[in-house]
């Protein structure tokens, strides 16, 4: 039976542009395993979206070929940058973005989960902010050596506190003048584990407020990567987007784009600037 992972609401997940300085950034082949352990959290409110109940499940991505280029390298953990679109165990060609990029979709417009999102993605600010989480509370690549009982979920909470980053600007699951927040969790299901995985993820986001996180902030220990869907599925809007993290320096860093357009930025000012000196 073919499982699948939903989400709130069904967002566009139109691609931004994939060219930056003339360069396209290529398209990514992988294959799609979900794991074990999905909850249903309820009251769950976003942006302009209705409340309703969202399921979050840790899933990985096995890349076989960038660019055209076929990649060997073991699953990764990866993780639902959307708060909606359905996504099932299958093989997907997606588009590479920079992480600044990710849920473009239909961000910005109303009754989607997406509303507290720019057209252009979550931007260079929260990027930062996902950056800093992965380099502090990513556990491993292995989803098999995530924390999962029956009392708490770490992949649970990094989805969670990963989805506020993305979404929201107060570093709070609980504040409900937030563009997101969860309610309290029914006895229905194990809500023991829903709570305290809740509960963990906001004690991250703390963290995240209190290192005071700038754009420049650049990941110290992973490199995180944007993956997009355009098309395919059944409504032609295109499936999750996703993101997933690889070390500094490995294979992924030089087949995906890994300056952020920040750092690209800065290098041509640099390279101008040398110009302009010579002259």
């Amino acid at each position: 039976m073919k499982k699948s992972l939903l989400g709130l609401l069904s967002v566009l997940a139109l691609a931004p542009s994939n060219t930056l300085f003339g360069q396209t950034t290529p398209d990514v082949n992988f294959t799609l395993d979900i794991g074990a352990g999905g909850q249903n959290y309820r009251n769950f409110k976003v942006g302009g979206a209705p409340s309703g109940n969202i399921g979050v499940v840790g899933f990985t991505v096995d890349v076989a070929g960038i660019g055209g280029n076929p990649i060997s390298a073991s699953p990764m953990a990866a993780f639902c940058i959307e708060l909606s679109e359905s996504v099932g165990e299958s093989s997907y060609t997606y588009d590479s973005s920079y992480l600044y990029q990710a849920s473009a979709g239909r961000a910005g417009e109303a009754g989607t989960s997406s509303l507290a999102i720019s057209p252009g993605g979550i931007g260079q600010l929260r990027a930062a902010r996902v950056r800093y989480l992965f380099d502090n509370f990513y556990q491993s690549s292995n989803l098999a050596s995530w924390t999962e009982n029956s009392t708490s979920s770490n992949v649970h909470a990094f989805q969670l506190a990963l989805w506020e980053l993305s979404h929201d600007n107060d570093f709070s699951l609980s504040n409900t003048s937030g563009s997101l927040y969860i309610g309290s969790q029914t006895t229905a299901g194990n809500f023991t584990q829903r709570n305290n995985s809740i509960a963990l993820a906001q004690s991250w986001l703390t963290n995240v407020n209190a290192a005071g996180i700038d754009e420049s902030y650049q990941s110290t220990t992973y490199d995180v990567f944007a993956l997009t869907s355009v098309t395919g599925n059944t409504d032609g809007r295109g499936y999750q987007d996703l993101v997933f993290a690889a070390p500094r320096g490995s294979e992924f860093s030089t087949l995906l784009p890994i300056p952020e357009p920040s750092s690209a930025l800065l290098a041509l000012s640099s390279t101008l600037l040398l110009i302009r000196r010579r002259r």
